[in-house]
Parts: C-alpha cells; structure tokens; sequence
C-alpha cells in the first residue's frame, strides 16, 4: 500500500504528451488560427478560433494525433451547416492545399506531416449560451466545449489536482484496451466526471 502513491507519480508521467506534441500542437493551431481569421470569406462572422478537446483540458495522453480547434462564428449570418464546412474546406485548402484537407462530419481536419499531427477545425454558431456545430446529416447539434474545459479544471481543483492525471489514465487504459472503438476517450471522461461529482 504505501508503494501507491509512487506507482501513481510513475503512471502519471508515463502517459504525458511529449513536449515536442505540445509544442507542435501549439505551432499547428496557431496556423489553422490565422488562416481561418484572416479570410475574407469568414471576416464578418466574427470568427475566433480556440483550442477546445483533450489538448485544451489538459487530459491529452502519450501519443497526441490530433488537435480540436473550435471557430466561433457569433455573427454568422446563415443556418446551413453543410455551405459553412463547405465555407471552411475552401478557405483551408487554398491555405494548406487539397492534398492536406479532409471534410469530416463535423470538422475540417487539416494533417501536418512534419509535425506527425491534425488538426480538427470545427465551426460554430451561437445558441445562447452554447454552440451548434454540424451533426453530419445537414443540422446542427447544440455542445459546449468550452464549459467543459472550465468544469474539468474545477473538479481538478477539487480533488486536490488528481481528477486530470485520473482521467489521463482512464484514457490511457481505453486507448490500450480497446484501441479506435468505441466508446470513445470523451465518453469515459463525461462518466469520470460524474463519478467525481457524486464523490
């Protein structure tokens, strides 16, 4: 038993990005970032594009492969999901060229070779307090990333800085487990997160 807290440190450590997939992941937004803000085809959208997923709620884990970046839209004018991934393929891939672009459901994932990463690029529209995203079937899907980075960081402090290295592991263990099926590392995060609050 007194060996735990030991074992505990050692895990922890064990499934840290690497410094250089932090530091890359960095670099990778900030280029997805200003190519999106920059276009004159978004500029009156008022678009601000923020790091949102595994990565911004510091639970990413040894090997990060891919980086999520939502693009708020709180001036969007038009309600179709569809034309505005189709609005946000055009402006990436004159940026970073077709070859490196691939729609997704939701997203416009842009690869980053050098930095063996991709980006996720997910657009925004305003709905109240939250945010609609596309569902992949032509409607949009109310989340809120951004609250839930916010709640991770108060169930960490609430547990005395051990809920994010705890979800870091539970990951760890999904990823080991069960590779790319599902369910998925947000889903075993979401119930980690209700265990937490239940005590």
């Amino acid at each position: 038993m007194p060996r735990l807290p030991d074992q505990f440190a050692d895990a922890r450590q064990n499934v840290e990005p690497r410094p250089e997939d932090v530091d890359n992941a960095s670099k990778a937004h900030e280029e997805v970032r200003k190519a999106l803000e920059a276009s004159d085809d978004l500029k009156d959208t008022g678009i601000d594009t923020v790091l949102i997923g595994s990565y911004a709620r510091h639970v990413s884990i040894h090997r990060m492969r891919d980086v999520d970046v939502l693009s708020k839209l709180p001036d969007l004018d038009g309600d179709d999901p569809d034309a505005l991934l189709h609005t946000f393929e055009e402006v990436l891939v004159d940026e970073f060229g077709k070859q490196r672009i691939e729609r997704q459901d939701r997203s416009i994932q842009i690869d980053f070779p050098d930095y063996d990463l991709a980006v996720d690029a997910v657009p925004a529209r305003s709905c109240g307090d939250h945010w609609e995203i596309p569902d992949g079937s032509g409607r949009w899907q109310e989340t809120n990333p951004l609250k839930l980075a916010s709640l991770t960081s108060d169930m960490n402090a609430d547990h005395d800085e051990h809920y994010v290295p705890s979800v870091k592991l539970i990951r760890q263990v999904r990823r080991a487990q069960l590779g790319h099926t599902q369910p998925g590392g947000l889903y075993l995060e979401v119930a980690a997160y209700h265990a937490g609050l239940s005590g």
